[in-house]
């Protein structure tokens, strides 16, 4: 690929102090980590809890079937007689599984509820960065200060957080609906027509609050707001019942806050700052690309359609086509190769540089045509780490005329090179 094209990798950093401006680029990047951090750890957690269901399981099996007589035995349970000296450990075994038990359930209550406050905290630092970019969108009439309140505040610094953390708290007290309202009039941009998962957005913050504070009973406003947006409903789902979050749900919930999130972002980003595309376009290259290497396909696809389809504006026609060729390529892993080979056709790639020709090569499987582009290009230990990293070529690796030309090149066999941190004693 280009060299001036983004590079592959998110930034490690983050914005550390919410009073300093920071750029809209590392306040998505930053809450993309923050949430692919919560989705992987409650895979993990989940996984923890269920072995250790199962260890108390088998415990409880052992002992009863040792120390206890069988009496009843239906759907679901067996009752036991146990001996008066054995009733302390039963009881402790039986503690064990429902704790096992109920984590199970609460853990992913807990978890949606951080997913969904993770996104308040975005918004709150994703409007901070806006009105340090345009700080004449704050608006006078409704920030006036008086002389008492300006000696208490001490510096300008100080007035200027105040007024601006007002405003800010002021949104935050609003409905999802009554906050992108609230965008769409403030920085004059249509958002929610962008947002394919807007209603299961919707649904997710209304689910949440009923574990806030009804503990996930289901009441007549979440029948509502579910009916209002749309939403489909279970049949299980009625007045009196309970809401569950399975990992499933959850992991659906995550993929709409994501593209919510970066999508806001990007339409905010390049309305009010058009001269900034080049970062723009830089920051949504390395997010998808980051998707792909995770093989989060259908998440990368929504967010690559947006980038070709929605955006019109690009920093320039390298970026453009650096977002076809990942665009291509996060359909054909998807098993949806009829959309590649059509996204490609829309193309003329005759006389672009060699390293879009090779991507369009590999993606059509025209190894042979690959190979001859390989030399072309030749040797560089960047395009050595493309080789062995970008997922665009991760099945033309394997083939026999990859590995002949690689040796070619670049003297020496392909080997794939793995690195594994050091673990800290």
């Amino acid at each position: 690929m280009p060299d001036n094209l983004p590079p592959l990798k998110m930034d490690t950093t983050g914005p550390l102090r919410n009073s300093s401006p920071v750029s809209i680029g590392d306040e998505v990047s930053f809450f993309v980590k923050q949430i692919d951090s919560l989705s992987t750890s409650l895979l993990l957690a989940l996984k923890v809890l269920s072995t250790v269901r199962e260890k108390v399981s088998e415990s409880m099996t052992k002992f009863f079937d040792k120390h206890g007589t069988l009496l009843q035995e239906t759907d679901g349970f067996r009752s036991y007689s146990v001996a008066t000296q054995h009733t302390s450990k039963s009881e402790s075994l039986k503690k064990q599984f429902d704790h096992a038990e109920f984590s199970l359930t609460i853990l992913p209550r807990s978890f949606l509820f951080s997913l969904v406050t993770q996104f308040e905290a975005y918004l709150a630092r994703l409007l901070r960065a806006l009105y340090y970019l345009k700080p004449e969108m704050l608006d006078p009439s409704d920030n006036i200060l008086s002389f008492a309140k300006l000696l208490e505040l001490n510096s300008i610094d100080a007035a200027k957080e105040y007024l601006l953390e007002k405003e800010i708290e002021a949104v935050l007290r609003k409905s999802p609906t009554e906050q992108f309202t609230w965008l769409e009039n403030k920085f004059e941009v249509s958002l929610r027509k962008e947002l394919m998962t807007w209603p299961a957005f919707n649904e997710a913050v209304e689910r949440n609050n009923h574990f806030v504070y009804r503990n996930g009973i289901v009441s007549s406003q979440y029948i509502d707001v579910c009916k209002r947006f749309g939403v489909p409903l279970d049949k299980t789902v009625v007045v009196g019942g309970t809401l569950p979050v399975s990992p499933e749900y959850f992991d659906s919930s995550y993929r709409c806050v994501y593209e919510i999130a970066v999508k806001t972002a990007h339409l905010l980003w390049r309305r009010l700052q058009p001269d900034d595309l080049e970062a723009a376009d830089k920051n949504l290259f390395t997010m998808t690309h980051e998707l792909i290497s995770l093989e989060k396909y259908n998440l990368a696809i929504i967010l690559l359609d947006f980038a070709t389809l929605t955006l019109k504006n690009h920093f320039n026609e390298e970026s453009r086509r650096a977002f076809i060729i990942n665009r291509a390529q996060a359909y054909k892993w998807n098993k949806q190769e009829n959309i590649c080979s059509l996204i490609l056709s829309k193309d003329d790639w005759a006389g672009q540089d060699e390293r879009f020709q090779l991507a369009v090569a590999v993606l059509n499987d025209d190894f042979e045509l690959a190979s001859r582009i390989m030399e072309k290009i030749g040797a560089s230990s960047a395009q050595d780490t493309s080789y062995r990293d970008w997922p665009l070529f991760k099945e033309f690796r394997k083939s026999s005329e990859f590995l002949q030309t690689y040796e070619k090149i670049f003297h020496k066999p392909f080997v794939t090179i793995a690195l594994v941190p050091k673990l800290v004693a």
